[in-house]
């Protein structure tokens, strides 16, 4: 087994940002330990670019790894109460997320509200 600090894309902090986190994981080869680290909580499992690094480490590096995110208080929150105390210590580790679809957060683009049942009645389906 060998040592890897993966670096992912952590959610909960608003739709158009992502926390990077490095996790210390112990794996055969890098691609098991990116697969390992996108099932770990709080990572953006759906996005195809969630691990955005991976590199072998040694032992020591491994366990500093380990005790920093122990101190790491947005990895020790527990509900969003207590993400949102922390929000003005962990503010300025937020990065904004290019993995944004524009058609969805644009202001251009208002969201559509459409009524199911006036569209059913346009294409004939009859309702009983």
């Amino acid at each position: 087994m060998a040592y890897y600090l993966v670096l992912t894309k952590c959610g909960h902090v608003g739709r158009n940002y992502y926390m990077p986190i490095w996790f210390p994981i112990e794996a055969e080869d890098g691609k098991e330990a990116a697969r390992i680290a996108r099932s770990i909580p709080r990572v953006k499992h759906d996005h195809k670019d969630a691990i955005l690094d991976c590199v072998r480490t040694d032992y020591e590096g491994f366990l500093a790894q380990i005790e920093e995110n122990a101190n790491d208080p947005y990895l020790q929150c527990r509900s969003r109460h207590e993400q949102n105390q922390i929000m003005p210590l962990i503010k300025h580790r937020l990065v904004v997320d290019t993995h944004i679809d524009e058609r969805w957060c644009s202001p251009k683009y208002p969201k559509r509200k459409v009524n199911l049942f006036i569209q059913a009645k346009r294409l004939g389906y009859m309702f009983s």
